[in-house]
């Protein structure tokens, strides 16, 4: 029999897989590095890698990790449905640089749409080097 996996941390993993699932619709590589440094995921998308710490709940707040914390981007993921039964498709991912943190909302509802893992989100993140004539 295995050992017992908390509800948090169970909540945290399903986050981290929704996350990296989400990211790869978009052509963005990410998976845990070997040793948990604070860092949840690396992402690499072209040139561009970035560390990504995720942060998880079912309440309408997210909490941010410790300011000493190195990673670059917040993955804020407001999880739904009731008790151990997760609705996917309602989960919302709001990708937050960690230098634009203390001038956010922490709330979910009052965080700029902007935010959300979509594909503009991803370029601005992660853009893509252009290659040929005026790049």
């Amino acid at each position: 029999m295995g050992n017992p996996i908390s509800p948090e941390l169970t909540l945290g993993t399903i986050a981290e897989l929704l996350v990296q699932a989400s990211l790869l619709q978009y052509d963005v590589q990410a998976a845990p590095p070997l040793k948990d440094s604070g860092n949840d995921l690396i992402a690499i998308r072209g040139p561009v890698i970035r560390a990504i710490q995720i942060k998880a709940t079912k309440s309408t707040r997210y909490s941010a990790p410790n300011k000493k914390k190195r990673y670059d981007i917040l993955a804020a993921v407001q999880m739904r449905g009731e008790g151990h039964k997760i609705h996917f498709g309602q989960c919302e991912i709001f990708l937050l640089e960690k230098k634009m943190l203390p001038e956010l909302p922490r709330a979910f509802q009052l965080l700029p749409d902007e935010y959300l893992l979509c594909a503009a989100r991803i370029d601005a993140l992660f853009p893509r080097n252009r290659i040929g004539p005026g790049a």
